[in-house]
This record gives C-alpha cells, sequence and structure tokens, in this order.
C-alpha cells in the first residue's frame, strides 16, 4: 500500500492545531470577566447631570452603591441610575457608553 505524501506545509497545519485551540480558548474566556459600570442620574429627565460611580465586579455591587449614593443625595423618586455591563466609551461619541446590557 502506498502512503500519501503532505504536500509541503499540510503537515504544520496539524501540528499548529493545539497551540490555535488554546489561543481560541483564551479569546472565548474573556467573554466569562463582567464588570458593572454605576452612573447615577440626579434627574432622571436630564441625563447631563449625571454621576459616574465606578466599575463593580457584579451587578448586586453595582446596585447597592448606585442605592446608597441616591440615598446620600437624598433625591428618592426624581432620581434615577443605570448599571452598564462591560461599557466603552467608543470615539466619535462623545461621552456616551456603548454597553453590553444595561440594568437597574
Amino acid at each position: 500500500m502506498v502512503k500519501a505524501r503532505p504536500q509541503p506545509g499540510q503537515a504544520g497545519v496539524f501540528r499548529r492545531w493545539p497551540n490555535l485551540l488554546v489561543v481560541m480558548g483564551l479569546l472565548t474566556a474573556c467573554d466569562i470577566f463582567h464588570r458593572w459600570d454605576a452612573v447615577v442620574y440626579v434627574n432622571k429627565f436630564d441625563s447631563s447631570k449625571a454621576i459616574d460611580l465606578g466599575t463593580f465586579d457584579t451587578l448586586e455591587e453595582c446596585r447597592a452603591a448606585s442605592k446608597a449614593k441616591m440615598a446620600e443625595l437624598k433625591i428618592g423618586e426624581i432620581g434615577g441610575y443605570v448599571c452598564g455591563e462591560n461599557c466603552m466609551v467608543k470615539s466619535g461619541f462623545g461621552s456616551l457608553r456603548m454597553c453590553a446590557r444595561t440594568e437597574r
């Protein structure tokens, strides 16, 4: 029986598969890290008066910090807050945040 010889460069592709799988695994593992940005609005009808509280590890921490700040400011029903997951500020959008999702 005659074995087919691999074409030049063909065998190298199969030797690289383990490395490629490791890199792909690392890239998809980035999705397991979530961060939450908290923004409190002194007046929920006027987004120009927003207070950035920073970044938190969990949604619960973000909510707790936002509610505590609203209580400290005594803004009650007129104020509001948003917790944004994995937010980024995109160039060309001013200070507008682009988030994967937002929660209250």
